[in-house]
């Protein structure tokens, strides 16, 4: 009887359900479109989710999955189980572990997003990482995890290495919410993106599509094409993110001077952002070698996912 996990990833707009093997492969899952829900709805989507899941899926072999695992955006208390927080406005703990262990019998362990993937990669990642690692996730947010010694490092408030507001050196004006100007997020992540663009699209000419309704983001992707094509304001934003996370990363390393850093998350989806990074740190002062810079293995869709199941092994 082979052993499985069953995978819970709750992100900011889609949940994804799932059952793993102990090889880190997704055996079979679903995804549900749930748009914003705060912390006292959630256990109720996700309990209608898994009955859906169950009912519809099933079990991918004889047996139910022996433990169960879930990622989340937001802040957590991993050794009780408790998700503290979801975002700056919902601010609700809930015994989440114990509730969904109490309606389906099956051990339950919970982790925020990045430190799932983060155990993912020790598990499963390219090849078998050093015991001193940086995962760096570029996305909607970005963030990082220090591994030092095999371990995840963790602050007294169970939050995470907030590394979305260092300044990387690139001035151009943009104010992030946290009050400070030109954090490392609002040139690379993806609302720095838009934000970038609305910004400069007054100084640069562009054939970017920027939608008038600001809750409506540009796309990365045509970002990316039209940059290739010469486009000045697009040509700009993808220098402005490649120099600041090669700055995020030279600053990373000399903090933490790791064996490896590992990048991840939907920015960096692309190989031709990495790879121009990569000219850049290669021509750095580094105490790493950038070939040991490198992509993580998971695609950002199913990477959160692989996550959870990580949590539920490493329990």
């Amino acid at each position: 009887m082979k052993e499985t996990y069953l995978a819970i990833d709750l992100g900011r707009s889609e949940l994804h359900i799932g059952e793993v093997n102990a090889k880190g492969e997704i055996l079979h899952s679903k995804r549900y479109g749930i748009g914003y829900i705060n912390q006292t709805t959630t256990l109720a989507v996700i309990k209608r989710s898994l009955e859906d899941y169950i009912v519809t899926d099933g079990w991918a072999t004889e047996s139910r999955p022996i433990a169960m695992g879930v990622s989340l955006v937001g802040n957590v208390n991993n050794r009780d189980g408790v998700w503290l927080q979801n975002d700056s406005k919902d601010n609700r703990s809930i015994h989440l572990a114990k509730a969904l262990h109490g309606v389906y019998g099956i051990p339950c362990y919970i982790e925020t997003n990045i430190k799932s993937i983060t155990k993912a990669e020790r598990l499963w990642g390219n090849e078998k990482h050093p015991d001193n690692f940086v995962y760096i996730n570029i996305g909607s947010d970005i963030d990082a995890v220090f591994v030092v010694d095999t371990q995840l490092t963790h602050s007294s408030y169970f939050g995470i290495q907030d590394v979305k507001h260092m300044d990387v050196g690139i001035d151009i004006g943009i104010k992030c919410n946290c009050g400070r100007y030109n954090c490392v997020e609002c040139i690379a992540g993806e609302a720095g993106f838009d934000k970038s663009a609305r910004l400069l699209s007054n100084t640069y000419s562009t054939n970017l599509y920027i939608p008038h309704d600001e809750k409506v983001k540009v796309d990365i992707k045509e970002i990316y094409f039209l940059s290739q094509q010469g486009d000045s304001l697009c040509t700009q934003l993808v220098d402005n993110a490649v120099n600041g996370i090669a700055g995020l990363i030279m600053n990373l390393i000399r903090i933490s001077n790791p064996d490896k850093v590992i990048i991840g998350g939907t920015i960096m989806a692309n190989n031709f952002i990495y790879q121009r990074i990569i000219k850049i740190l290669s021509k750095a002062n580094l105490r790493l070698d950038p070939h040991n810079i490198v992509l993580s293995r998971f695609t950002p869709q199913d990477a959160g996912l692989i996550g959870a199941a990580a949590v539920a092994i490493n329990k």
